[in-house]
């Protein structure tokens, strides 16, 4: 099973024709959320692989919403960019954070 999940698939595979702002605020949502509860130190890189499967699902599934698909990576990397937030640190290290 992939780090994106079964579930997330299912949904985004039903959003599939719903307006890409509207998909693309959701996978916002889904990233965010993501990021702030995993984005500790030394996982960044993890991060960055999550949001790599998230472009590729979303892009598969934009590819499939006609028969001709014009959604290269080029155009898609626009959209990405728009809606899909970048990995960052939001955890101290435990040091710093449970110093007293």
């Amino acid at each position: 099973m992939s780090a994106l999940g079964v579930v997330t698939l299912k949904k985004l595979k039903r959003k599939r024709h719903d307006p890409i702002d509207q998909v693309g605020a959701w996978l916002t949502r889904v990233l965010r959320g993501y990021v702030n509860y995993h984005a500790v130190p030394d996982n960044l890189k993890r991060l960055a692989g999550f949001r790599l499967e998230v472009c590729r699902a979303w892009l598969k599934q934009l590819r499939r919403r006609g028969q001709k698909h014009k959604m290269t990576w080029a155009l898609f990397g626009r959209l990405a960019e728009q809606y899909l937030p970048h990995q960052r640190q939001v955890h101290p290290y435990p040091s710093a954070r449970f110093a007293s």
